[in-house]
């Protein structure tokens, strides 16, 4: 006979109960098989998770500190690039609404129809934009690469003889 004959002539023999058993034990069977592969994963990965988390963690934490540490030395210079920046825009805004002051004045008023106070603030304002260009003039004078005596050359730097302009003979 057959295989399949002697299958289902044994199981055409066994009674109910003894194939409920056996579906029964199988599926134990198969979730203790099930259990010890979950409870096998789960080891491992807690293993790997647990250390790589701690490291994780703790260098995280380093990064943030130095980090802050950083913030707190950088902000002060920060503070200071911010401020020239800021200086250096408002007298240049300064000195075109001056100007531009000066300009209206002259357009609208004639000398004879103005007061004498008027008068004096109108050359007031002139000696004050004259003041503000000549000192910008001596700002781009003092600008101008000189000698100096010899230093640690940090990379990029140039230091180089020039010769004693003209202008800066001017007094």
């Amino acid at each position: 006979m057959s295989r399949r004959k002697q299958e289902s002539s044994s199981s055409e023999d066994s009674s109910p109960d003894s194939e409920e058993e056996e579906r029964r034990r199988d599926i134990k069977e198969r979730d203790e098989f099930a259990q010890r592969l979950k409870k096998k994963d789960e080891g491992r990965t807690r293993n790997v998770v647990e250390s790589q988390g701690r490291k994780a963690y703790e260098e995280a934490a380093k990064r943030l500190k130095l980090e802050a540490d950083d913030r707190d030395k950088l902000l002060p210079q920060l503070r200071k690039q911010s401020r020239r920046q800021y200086l250096e825009k408002r007298k240049d805004d300064k000195v075109a609404e001056l100007e531009a002051d000066i300009q209206d004045d002259e357009y609208l008023f004639d000398d004879s129809a103005i007061t004498q106070r008027e008068r004096e603030d109108r050359e007031h304002k002139k000696n004050l934009l004259r003041i503000a260009k000549e000192h910008e003039k001596a700002r781009e004078l003092e600008r101008i690469q000189r000698y100096h005596m010899p230093k640690d050359i940090k990379k990029g730097d140039k230091e180089e003889y020039v010769e004693v302009d003209e202008r800066e003979k001017m007094p």
